[in-house]
């Protein structure tokens, strides 16, 4: 069945889910008819024969059956597939009806009465099962907010005509017969449920048989560990025991007061029943059908499972003091308005909300926690209810309406804190849907003497690995206990010991360790040992004389010494740089790099002069050695001097190195740079360079370049990005209008697309165009995260590039959460997994459709008027079109013979080339 356009639009449904949406709805709908009869007869059948008390003791069996049956359905669904199961659950509760309409045939026990009740209950949990499963299995998270409430919504045009037709025909025929139609009902729904099966659904979802348990129902076992350890479905169980609690409250008072009303006639009851049920259901339709799904999609999940809640809230301030006056009539006319209210915002926008909720989890988790809400939370709100009126009845006979209106003051308290709590879980678990968990590392506290002796001695005498092991374990304990574990270290024969007790010293500061590594600088053996030793002295101990170091034979302990004196400007610093400069002009070639080296570590000034002497140095090793040092000096000075030799191939890397080496000193001399520079490749390099220096200097110097040079805007997004840039007040309006900038070219260019598709284009240059478009969703994701939240957009990054139906919805469903709606609106319209032709639909609204033809989209290409298109694109268009393309377009492309892009040029020139000759 073709769908209409006004309908589609007006329900929010694609195109592509029509049939889909029509076969789960035409399902539901004779399913409803069925569970809404067989409720009928069951609660007039049982109000006519017993009191109203006794639907204490019923709601509590209705508990226990509902248990057993959710563990048999949990088992079966170990067992079968979800298109057989579901086939099963219809079989089982038409045998149900069945049996009670036999039943009925003969003369009932009180007890009948009972069963038969909680057999509906019974029927209405396998129902919801099977439907609110495979419903969740079929759509995402998306979906799920704009369909839930449609698919349903066959269960509530069903209801009304089921209670109707109970109300009108159980006058003429008698309530019993009236089962008969339920199975039949029942029986037809097989029919559309095969015809659902063929459009092959379940088949897309559902895994081979050794993954299937992953998508199974837990066990009770598995359901409690689940409650336990995941808070969405904990939470979303909460909410479902409040709101079903204040549900079954409000229907066993209203119920019970319409039994009164009737005086026990069975007729006037029956009529009261239906004609209850029937209204309910109408708004309950209108409600879900207009209302639910654009609630979900404009309000969000927590605002939209708030309102039922508040309203009932508001509505019970004017019961409960009406409650304590004793004024009858009015508590009814209140709790009448109130049982209608929750029944109809349950329904319409509770029950699928709730579940729509679910759908950032994993399938298993997803179904599981349908099944906990349906098969374990519901029924406790049963046995919960039960349990309570039964012991109210025994102690006072009597309906007291002040204690019940307190009692659902209570609920609808518990209910709101909920769905409050609920929002926040939400949130947290739809972002966790699409990133890989984190796994924190152990620490280990060790403080008992008896172990500390046993690490002091592995220090001491054991093996360096076992060594450096237990002085890593160190860190935490009290200085004392360290100074002891660094004597031993630096007794330890082994070298490697000796120098990491040094670093330790020097990075824990530790001053009262200063005698033994002056002693430790007198006797040791190993010049790493010793240029260690050298460099904490000079740090931590402002006596330390470094001058007879100076003349030590070994050069990498005099390097040291000089690096320290000159750092220090000690009484040595003097000598210390006439030796250096004498090394800078040695005639060997490892003093020199040596040199060089001396001048990164000591980081003075003065020594820039040398520094440029041996940059021009023709040792390649010495060059290395002193652009490295450059980098250490954190100076605009040596940051100028370092671009000097950038453009020389052999060593522009290790340039750009040192230059991220000196910090937030190279931003301004590499923001001049790169405007200047007329070598694109070296200038995407600096920017990248720019976002990995980072810091507020660097992240300003790219958001001026965003402005001077917009032909880079993709690597300034990556480097920005990178660079942990966020707007702020002085540029944030800068940033909001290149979204609207992109999202009104991505509405374009998916005209175009549209186009080019209707018009059978060549792929390539559909591909072009599609292309463009993913360009564009990577850009707004970078502005979103400058704007918004750079987490959650990590997260919408990473959706996209899983690149699976259900990840790119959840990313869309955090775009929703925490975009501006005017901007995840168009977003979501242009990148949601949906043919152009739908996008287009949705786009209508905002964006008016151009007018387009061949030359239009050439031009437009070419002169780039909605949009800066790659020079691939305009390669494609201009090979593809170029029959289309009329003489007055042609001109425009002369100018792309001097382009860089050799494709480009070339392709120019082929066109010109053959427009000449014809």
């Amino acid at each position: 069945m073709k769908a209409n356009r006004f309908i589609t639009r007006t329900l929010l449904i694609r195109e592509n889910e029509w049939e889909l949406v029509n076969r789960l709805f035409t399902f539901e709908f004779f399913q409803g008819i069925s569970i809404a009869i067989f409720f009928y007869c069951s609660i007039s059948l049982f109000l006519e024969h017993l009191p109203t008390n006794a639907l204490a003791y019923a709601f509590i069996l209705s508990a226990v059956l509902l248990w057993i049956c959710g563990a048999v359905y949990s088992r079966l669904e170990h067992r079968f597939e979800t298109k057989h199961l579901i086939l099963m659950v219809v079989g089982i509760n038409a045998a149900l009806i069945l049996f009670f309409r036999i039943g009925l045939l003969f003369d009932e026990p009180v007890w009948f009465y009972y069963l038969m009740l909680a057999g509906f209950n019974v029927a209405y949990l396998l129902n919801n099962l099977e439907f609110w499963g495979s419903a969740a299995l079929i759509f995402d998270v998306r979906q799920s907010k704009r369909l839930f409430s449609i698919i349903s919504a066959g269960d509530i045009p069903a209801k009304l005509v089921g209670f109707l037709a109970s109300g009108f025909l159980g006058k003429l025929i008698g309530q019993e017969p009236l089962l008969w139609i339920a199975f039949g009902s029942l029986i037809v729904s097989i029919y559309f449920y095969r015809r659902l099966i063929a459009t092959g659904a379940f088949e897309k979802k559902e895994h081979k048989k050794e993954h299937e348990e992953e998508h199974m129902n837990p066990t009770a076992e598995g359901a409690l560990h689940l409650v336990r350890e995941n808070p969405l479905i904990r939470q979303a169980a909460l909410i479902s025991f409040f709101s079903y609690s204040a549900f079954i409250l409000l229907n066993f008072l209203f119920f019970g007061y319409v039994k009164e009303a009737s005086h026990n006639e069975s007729e006037n009851l029956a009529i009261y029943i239906a004609v209850f049920l029937a209204g309910s259901r109408a708004i309950t339709l209108l409600f879900k059908l207009m209302v639910t799904n654009r609630l979900a999609d404009n309000l969000g999940i927590r605002t939209s499972l708030l309102i039922t809640p508040i309203l009932l809230f508001a509505m019970s301030l004017i019961v409960l003091p009406a409650s304590m006056q004793n004024s009858l009539l009015t508590v009814f006319y209140a709790f009448a308005t109130i049982t209608i209210t929750i029944d109809v915002l349950r329904a319409a926008i509770q029950s699928p909300v709730l579940l729509a909720a679910m759908q950032p989890l994993p399938v298993h988790e997803r179904l599981s926690g349908h099944t906990i809400i349906k098969g374990i939370t519901d029924p406790f709100a049963f046995f919960f209810i039960g349990t309570l009126l039964a012991i109210f009845f025994f102690v006072y006979p009597e309906v007291d309406y002040r204690v019940m209106s307190l009692l659902l003051f209570v609920l609808i308290i518990g209910w709101i804190v909920s769905v409050l709590r609920f929002g926040r879980i939400y949130n947290q678990t739809l972002q966790k849907a699409i990133r890989d968990r984190s796994i924190q590392e152990r620490e280990i506290s060790i403080t008992d003497r008896e172990s500390l002796q046993i690490m002091q001695d592995k220090i001491a005498r054991g093996e360096p690995g076992e060594a450096v092991l237990a002085l890593n374990l160190a860190k935490d304990l009290p200085a004392e206990t360290r100074k002891e574990f660094l004597q031993s270290a630096v007794e330890n024969l082994s070298p490697f010991v000796q120098l990491k007790a040094v670093v330790l010293a020097r990075q824990w500061n530790m001053k009262e360790f200063l005698p033994n590594l002056r002693i430790l600088a007198s006797s040791a053996s190993d010049y790493q040992v010793l240029t260690a030793t050298i460099a904490a002295l000079s740090e931590m101990d402002e006596s330390f004389n470094s001058a007879t170091f100076l003349r030590h034979l070994n050069p990498d302990v005099v390097a040291a010494t000089i690096a320290q004196s000159i750092k220090r400007q000690d009484a040595s610093q003097s000598f210390a740089t006439e030796l250096l400069q004498s090394w800078v002009k040695s005639e060997d070639h490892s003093l020199r790099q040596k040199a060089a080296e001396i001048i990164g570590d000591a980081k003075s000034p003065p020594l820039l002069d040398m520094l440029r002497v041996l940059m021009n140095d023709s040792d390649v090793h010495v060059k290395e050695a002193a652009i490295l040092a450059a980098g250490k000096q954190k100076t605009m000075e040596a940051a100028a001097e370092l671009l000097g030799y950038i453009r020389f191939a052999p060593w522009q890397s290790k340039v750009i190195d040192a230059l991220q080496s000196n910090g937030a000193a190279s931003v301004q001399q590499v923001r001049q740079f790169i405007i200047t520079c007329d070598d694109e490749t070296l200038q995407k390099k600096l920017i990248l360079l720019l976002g990995r220096i980072g810091g507020k200097s660097a992240t300003d110097a790219l958001d001026m370049l965003a402005d001077e040079i917009p032909s880079m805007t993709d690597t300034l997004f990556r480097a920005m990005s990178h660079s942990g840039f966020t707007a702020d007040q002085h540029n944030n309006s800068k940033y909001l209008r290149m979204c609207r900038d992109y999202l009104n070219s991505g509405a374009y260019i998916a005209y175009i697309i549209r186009y080019l598709e209707n018009k059978k284009a060549d792929t390539t240059v559909i591909r072009a165009f599609e292309s463009e478009m993913q360009m564009l969703r990577d850009r707004l994701m970078y502005l979103f995260s400058f704007i918004y939240d750079r987490v959650s957009m990590a997260k919408v990054k990473a959706g996209f590039e899983l690149g699976s139906r259900e990840s790119i919805s959840n990313a869309l469903e955090i775009v929703s959460i925490t975009t501006a709606r005017e901007l995840s609106k168009d977003f979501i319209a242009l990148f949601e997994d949906t043919s152009y032709q739908q996008k287009c639909s949705l786009l209508e609204g905002t964006h008016p459709e151009p007018r387009l033809s061949e030359a239009v989209v050439a031009d437009e290409v070419f002169r780039d008027l909605h949009h800066q298109y790659h020079s691939w694109t305009k390669s494609v268009v201009m090979y593809f079109l170029n029959k289309d393309i009329p003489s007055t377009v042609k001109k425009s492309i002369g100018v792309f013979r001097f382009s860089k892009d050799p494709l480009l040029k070339q392709t120019a020139e082929w066109l010109i080339g053959k427009s000449t000759l014809a």
